[in-house]
């Protein structure tokens, strides 16, 4: 038997709605990467807004350590 190759055509229907949805999803896919972005820079700027308290605190400490009464 010979094996022949054989182009199928699908009949879409309604293919602006499939589109908008798939362009709904690219956008919807750009805007978390957006909210994901702005997350990770406050989340770092709260990292060194800690780390910064943190050396405060252990340099308070470091002083009430030496005072004597």
């Amino acid at each position: 038997m010979i094996e022949r190759k054989r182009e199928i055509y699908i009949k879409l229907d309604e293919v602006s709605k499939i589109v908008e949805l798939l362009d709904s999803i690219r956008n919807r896919e750009k805007n978390l990467k957006v909210l994901f972005s702005d997350y990770d820079k406050l989340n770092l700027k709260e990292n060194k807004i800690f780390e910064n308290w943190n050396y405060y605190l252990e340099d308070f400490m470091q002083r009430l350590d030496h005072i004597t009464l």
